[in-house]
C-alpha cells in the first residue's frame, strides 16, 4: 500500500535527478543511482586531525602522530578533529547551492541521513551541535541559515542539543574571490561567544555547509575552545585542492 502511495505521488510530483535531471523513480534520493555513484565521499584515509583526504603512503609511521598529515603536525590547531561528508566538486555542489541559496532546505535532511550513515561515529561522540551563524543582514536576505537547518536535522537524528545563540557573527564580512590570507584575515574577531555555560567542558560540534580553507570553523573553533570546549567539525563537504 505505501509503494503505491508513493509511486502515484511521483505520478504527481515527478522527481528529477539534481545532476542529470533525469526522472528519478521511487526513490528516496535527490540522485539518480549513477549520479550518486559519483559522489565522492570522504572515507579513510584521512587525516584524523583535519580530515584532509591522504594517500596511505603518505603517513609517517614514525612519528608520535602517525595519522595525522604533516601540517596538523606541525601547527597547534583549535580543535580535536575535522571531518567532511563529501568533496565538493561539479556534481555536489549541485545539491549544495540549491541547498544554500534557492530556499531548497528539506536537502539539510537529506544531508543529515548521509551523515547518519558515513560519519555515525563521528557524530555520536559529541554532546551538542552548534552552526555556523550568518550575520543578520544575510539572514534577512537568505530568509534561513543553511548550517542552522543541517544543524537541527542532525541533531534530531542523534538526539543532541542544537545551541544557536552560544555563538553569534557581530560582523558582516565575505569571504568570495579572497585569498588564503585574506579570508583568514576576514574572519578575525567576527565572532562573539555567548551563553558560555552551555558548552563549558563539553564536546561541541561546529557544522557547516562546505569548507575551502577552513578560516571561518577555525575561527569558531578558538572561541569555543578558550571557553573550554573540546571542539570537533563537520562539514557537508570540503573543497580539496
Amino acid at each position: 500500500m505505501v509503494k503505491l502511495l508513493n509511486s502515484f505521488i511521483n505520478f504527481l510530483f515527478p522527481k528529477y535527478c539534481y545532476n542529470c535531471r533525469c526522472l528519478i523513480i521511487d526513490s528516496e534520493n535527490h540522485l539518480c543511482d549513477k549520479c550518486f555513484s559519483q559522489l565522492l565521499f570522504i572515507v579513510k584515509p584521512y587525516c584524523e586531525k583535519c580530515g584532509y583526504p591522504i594517500s596511505k603512503n603518505i603517513f609517517d609511521k614514525d612519528t608520535a602522530n602517525p595519522n595525522e598529515c604533516t601540517y596538523c603536525r606541525k601547527k597547534n590547531v583549535p580543535f580535536v578533529s575535522c571531518q567532511s561528508l563529501m568533496v565538493y566538486d561539479d556534481i555536489s555542489k549541485k545539491l549544495i547551492l540549491p541547498f544554500k541559496h534557492r530556499d531548497e532546505s528539506f536537502l539539510g535532511k537529506y544531508f543529515a541521513y548521509l551523515s547518519f550513515g558515513f560519519k555515525k561515529d563521528f557524530i555520536g561522540n559529541i554532546d551538542c551541535i552548534i552552526p555556523v551563524p550568518l550575520h543578520y543582514k544575510r539572514f534577512l536576505k537568505r530568509k534561513y541559515n543553511q548550517a542552522g537547518v543541517f544543524a537541527y536535522e542532525l541533531g534530531k537524528l542523534f538526539k543532541k542539543d542544537v545551541y544557536d545563540d552560544v555563538i553569534v557573527r557581530k560582523k558582516f564580512n565575505t569571504q568570495k574571490s579572497l585569498s588564503y590570507s585574506g579570508r583568514q584575515k576576514s574572519v578575525h574577531n567576527v565572532f562573539a561567544l555567548k551563553n558560555v555555560n552551555k558548552i563549558k567542558g563539553k564536546k561541541v560540534l561546529i557544522v557547516d555547509d562546505v569548507m575551502a580553507t577552513g578560516a571561518t570553523v577555525n575561527e569558531i573553533a578558538k572561541v569555543l575552545k578558550s571557553a573550554g570546549a573540546d571542539v570537533y567539525i563537520l562539514t557537508i563537504a570540503r573543497t580539496i585542492l
